[in-house]
């Protein structure tokens, strides 16, 4: 999955520190994000990143057909659903902290 190779081969360089332990979240890590978007938002905004665009976003969860499905969800309106995975979503990585 090309969104998942996105995540994990990200660097991010903060205060001399580089972080390179980013992935793909899960659908329920996904979810949580879109119930806390305004803070998350807000957050982000103040140090000088991006806010959720109201868009789908990519998921860790492949469906049973592994090889073109994968679960994303809509941050316009919280729906999830698989989607074939030639199409074009976003990608928000997250790490452990």
């Amino acid at each position: 999955m090309y969104a998942a190779r996105i995540c994990n081969e990200l660097q991010i360089t903060e205060g001399g520190k580089t972080y390179g332990d980013w992935y793909l979240p899960s659908t329920e890590k996904l979810n949580l994000m879109y119930q806390n978007n305004a803070t998350i938002d807000a957050t982000a905004t103040s140090n000088g990143g991006t806010a959720f665009a109201s868009d789908y976003y990519w998921s860790s969860l492949e469906s049973v057909n592994y090889d073109y499905d994968a679960r994303i969800q809509d941050f316009s309106n919280g729906n999830q659903l698989f989607s074939n995975k030639i199409g074009t979503r976003r990608v928000r990585a997250v790490r452990a902290f």
